[in-house]
């Protein structure tokens, strides 16, 4: 691999033959590929890969909802990029065959006081105790964002995938962090359908708080 700096090729993206390049803060990062490999077919290697994937899909995921794609943003190694960032906090955590409840989509934070998150007629149900319970908040903290990952699995069918990911937001304006919280999310159709797919779920949320020009 190279790596050069100034204007080469025109800062040259993609690829040519076996070698690709692209744009890393200003720098053209230049690689050359293998003409062909052997896929290794041992348990490890298939295993690796399968984890591999199901981090990647919730990646995907996580960086579909804006106030995730934020909060992450503020918090990755400038030397790294986004995605390289979740994924490094991730992929320990993954299963070969779906995420874990011990994978996460916001980084740090405090620990959410949850009470409660079930599904029930097409929408997430949340109670959570008062926030000010487990955090500080200053008083331009006016809204709180929800942000949520429902990892579906164990499908009804042996024939469908062996998970499914909805992604679920939801901003409160005015509120009141030192009172328990009541609410839900509703889960579209297309939503809908791919629960209906599946006998269990994994819940990963996260909540932030936010000013009145919506910044987190």
């Amino acid at each position: 691999m190279a790596s050069v700096k100034g204007n080469v090729l025109g800062n040259y993206r993609g690829k040519i033959g076996n070698l690709s390049a692209r744009i890393l803060k200003g720098r053209t990062v230049i690689a050359a590929r293998p003409s062909s490999f052997n896929v290794s077919q041992t348990l490890s290697a298939v295993q690796a890969r399968s984890k591999f994937s199901v981090t990647v899909t919730l990646i995907n995921f996580i960086l579909s909802l804006q106030d995730l794609f934020v909060i992450w943003d503020k918090y990755r190694d400038p030397e790294k990029r986004l995605r390289n960032t979740i994924f490094k906090h991730n992929y320990p955590f993954s299963g070969y065959n779906k995420p874990t409840v011990e994978n996460i989509i916001t980084p740090d934070g405090f620990s959410l006081p949850v009470v409660s998150a079930v599904i029930n007629s097409g929408a997430l149900d949340i109670n959570l105790n008062a926030l000010n319970t487990v955090t500080a908040f200053l008083p331009e903290e006016e809204n709180l964002s929800l942000n949520c990952l429902i990892v579906f699995h164990n499908p009804s069918n042996p024939n469908d995938n062996e998970y499914g990911i909805i992604s679920l937001s939801k901003e409160e304006t005015g509120f009141d962090f030192s009172a328990v919280y009541t609410g839900s999310i509703p889960l579209d159709a297309a939503q809908q359908a791919v629960a209906a797919k599946y006998q269990d779920s994994i819940v990963l949320l996260a909540v932030s708080s936010k000013n009145n020009a919506g910044e987190i």
